[in-house]
């Protein structure tokens, strides 16, 4: 059983450093687009440097989920406008609640749930993210190799 647990953390990990891609994603003209991206509406898009375009796009707050708890969910899509494809995944994003505290996603998942995977050029992706806390105050979306961002939707 623990040969299969080392297996299966190990095979994670190599999944997990293989697709991070070497290539920052980084918005555009800091300085007029940083602003702009630390405090959306719902609703609005930006676009990163990657030719990414991501939005979001609704948000349900403070309701229980089949086992008491209370979550949750945003919903969120992503438009590749480059010529290379880019990867994607519910993990791209975190919330931040009421309180000040950041949390990650769930394991919960609504139908639409947001999975992870490539876009090709053109393509697009939408989806549901669910994190457990009874109101969501900001959406981050947050990088792999940078724990920070500066996109943000204020709810």
């Amino acid at each position: 059983m623990r040969k299969i647990l080392v297996v299966l953390l190990a095979s994670f990990l190599a999944l997990g450093i293989a697709g991070c891609s070497s290539k920052a994603t980084k918005v555009s003209d800091p300085e007029t687009v940083s602003e702009k991206a630390s405090s959306m509406s719902l609703g609005q898009t930006v676009t990163l440097d990657n030719g990414l375009e991501l939005t979001v796009t609704d948000v349900r707050q403070g309701y229980e989920d089949v086992f008491d708890d209370t979550i949750c969910t945003i919903w969120v899509s992503y438009k590749n406008t480059d010529d290379e494809k880019h990867s994607f995944s519910s993990y791209d994003w975190t919330v931040e609640d009421k309180n000040g505290v950041v949390k990650d996603p769930t394991l919960y998942a609504e139908d639409d749930y947001l999975e992870s995977g490539d876009l090709q050029p053109g393509g697009t992706a939408s989806g549901s993210v669910t994190f457990s806390c009874d109101s969501i105050a900001k959406v981050y979306y947050i990088e792999w190799l940078d724990s920070t961002s500066d996109i943000c939707w204020v709810i």
